[in-house]
């Protein structure tokens, strides 16, 4: 948790740098006239979900957050660096907690799937609508802000990560 309130301070460093103060964000977020991830209202239940949560979640994040490291501004590119950074620490220590559970009791590997399970849907959201539903994906990509649409992420993703899950034990 600690590590996502600081990303959040990261972004809004560098949105300060534009003129926006602090304050003007924070009420824009408390209003609901600014949005975040409602990843971020889905609960955790059990401890698999921290897993699952670093693996896909942080997996999923990365995947859609990579290419913003190289986007011309520079606050916004180097606080996005050091997000993938740490996300990529989370990805790989998620992939770990669900690795032992489904090497441990049947009770284990049971939490585990449950937890997959629930978390598989809301990761695969986080890439946005499709394509064809997008309102903003056009004019990022033309912009250069994003390099690929939300569907080829979403694909790229589901690619990266299912050979992932089939890894024998």
């Amino acid at each position: 948790m600690q590590d996502e309130g600081g990303h959040g301070l990261y972004l809004y460093a560098a949105a300060e740098t534009m003129g926006v103060s602090r304050d003007e964000l924070l009420d824009e977020l408390h209003t609901g006239k600014a949005k975040y991830s409602s990843i971020f209202n889905y609960p955790a239940l059990s401890w698999a979900d921290m897993g699952a949560i670093g693996w896909l979640v942080d997996g999923a994040a990365i995947m859609n957050q990579v290419m913003l490291q190289r986007t011309s501004y520079g606050p916004y590119s180097r606080a996005m660096i050091r997000i993938c950074k740490e996300e990529s620490f989370h990805q790989r220590q998620g992939y770990e907690i669900l690795l032992t559970l489904v090497r441990g009791s049947a009770e284990q590997k049971a939490m585990a799937q449950d937890s997959l399970n629930r978390w598989w849907w809301p990761s695969l959201m986080m890439f946005g609508p499709s394509d064809a539903e997008s309102t903003h994906s056009e004019q990022s990509l033309k912009w250069k802000i994003k390099r690929k649409s939300n569907d080829v992420l979403r694909q790229a993703f589901v690619d990266a990560t299912v050979p992932q899950a089939q890894y024998r034990v």
